[in-house]
């Protein structure tokens, strides 16, 4: 018995030691995570995070702060007519345009003028490269100010990808972010029927291809390296699509489904409109639309007099349709069932796959369920991320999740995400929060 009882004693003693470490460990981590996650600027504007500051402007002067808040640079360069968003701006790589008189030049994280104020626009594409105009002709630059290209007639940053296509009145080349030509067609810019090369991005693999007409066929390449990845197969007609790594081409009345190494998958006996998130589409036929479901071939009738339509972060699809002089919303799933059969109210988007949000005659913003029941109401509401969604009240903006909970209380005067960060402004006060 005695010993029985010494043994519940060392028990006791054991779990009370866990739970004070238990705790102190939580205090530990949980002040680590406050301190880290908040901090507060007074500033009239504050910019994303680059990959060490963010910029932040004091009436029309431009500074910049480091990840702790700590003011590295003072607000003394004059935020230009020309480009006003503090995006511009942005610190990459370690380096920032600044503008001068209307002319723009690049400086380091500590200040230092690295390219002096001598061109109509900077944009920074590498540490060191960065594209320039000068006396209204574009080329590339390194950080000596030395120029890595011709001179051309107009330069695009492509989406997605590193590279840029060049034009000339004769010619148009794609160029890596380092001056390479990659590639290059001798054409007549203002005469050519059709872009010998085009861009067309996955949107569900966040990548960018080129689309290059060769001898009457369309080949396919993707950033490889320094070069480009030529695919294996070419297409008889300009592709539609490129999604989830599929490639879809639209051949006499039907669409063609390819793989990235050129293997034909489907042939779709409808003449889509786009793919959806899964295996569902809509396709059209004469002024209708219906659905088609790629995976299993079972096509609905075309009954969606259809104006627009509009694909949602969730994957469901808004259809804006006519009927009886009148503007109908239907919301359809990613299987192409109906959630909401024609309503008069503006389907605007969903909250996670539960909540449908809808805009009045009034412009009186509601959330919903399923069944039509009203869940909330907002002044307004904007889509940040996928569970993240920008709503105002009358105290102020706040930002909930897919269940409607509260993340960023409603007492905001604007509030800005990017990168899984919040910047949270309030009076002439900044917050920026890290969102968990």
């Amino acid at each position: 018995m005695k010993q029985k009882k010494i043994i519940f004693i060392v028990i006791g003693c054991i779990l009370v030691v866990l739970f004070f470490l238990l705790t102190f460990f939580l205090i530990k981590s949980y002040s680590k995570i406050t301190k880290e996650m908040r901090m507060e600027l007074s500033y009239d504007e504050v910019g994303s995070l680059g990959s060490q500051l963010y910029a932040v402007r004091k009436g029309i002067k431009i500074g910049y702060v480091d990840a702790g808040g700590k003011e590295v640079i003072p607000p003394k360069y004059t935020l230009s007519n020309t480009y006003s968003s503090l995006e511009y701006y942005q610190e990459k790589y370690g380096y920032m345009p600044f503008a001068e008189n209307n002319k723009f030049g690049l400086i380091d994280k500590e200040g230092t003028i690295v390219l002096k104020p001598t061109y109509q626009f900077l944009q920074i594409l590498s540490a060191n490269s960065f594209l320039v105009t000068e006396n209204n002709g574009h080329f590339l630059i390194n950080k000596e100010g030395q120029k890595i290209t011709e001179t051309y007639a107009n330069i695009e940053k492509i989406r997605y990808s590193t590279y840029l296509l060049a034009y000339q009145e004769d010619s148009v080349s794609i160029l890596s972010s380092k001056g390479k030509v990659l590639w290059k067609k001798d054409i007549n810019v203002y005469s050519m029927q059709s872009p010998p090369v085009s861009i067309m991005v996955d949107e569900d693999r966040h990548t960018g291809y080129f689309i290059i007409e060769e001898n009457g066929k369309y080949t396919i390449s993707l950033e490889y390296g320094e070069g480009l990845k030529k695919l294996s197969f070419a297409l008889q007609s300009r592709p539609l699509w490129l999604y989830d790594n599929k490639v879809y081409s639209k051949e006499q009345n039907e669409i063609v489904m390819y793989h990235l190494n050129g293997k034909e998958i489907k042939r779709i006996p409808a003449l889509l409109v786009g793919p959806f998130k899964e295996d569902v589409s809509l396709y059209v036929d004469g002024q209708k639309l219906g659905l088609y479901n790629i995976e299993t071939g079972k096509q609905t009738n075309a009954i969606y007099e259809a104006t627009d339509f509009k694909v949602l972060e969730n994957g469901y699809v808004m259809v804006t349709n006519k009927k009886e002089d009148k503007t109908l919303y239907t919301l359809l799933n990613k299987k192409g069932k109906e959630v909401v059969a024609g309503q008069e109210n503006k389907i605007l988007d969903m909250i996670g796959n539960t909540y449908i949000v809808s805009l009045d005659a009034n412009n009186r913003i509601y959330v919903k369920d399923k069944k039509g029941k009203t869940i909330k109401q907002y002044q307004s509401f904007a889509v940040l991320s996928e569970n993240r969604y920008l709503v105002k009240e009358e105290k102020g903006f706040g930002v909930i999740d897919n269940t409607l909970k509260s993340v960023i209380p409603f007492q905001y005067d604007e509030v800005k995400y990017h990168n899984n960060i919040f910047y949270l402004k309030r009076g002439s006060t900044y917050k920026i929060v890290i969102d968990k």
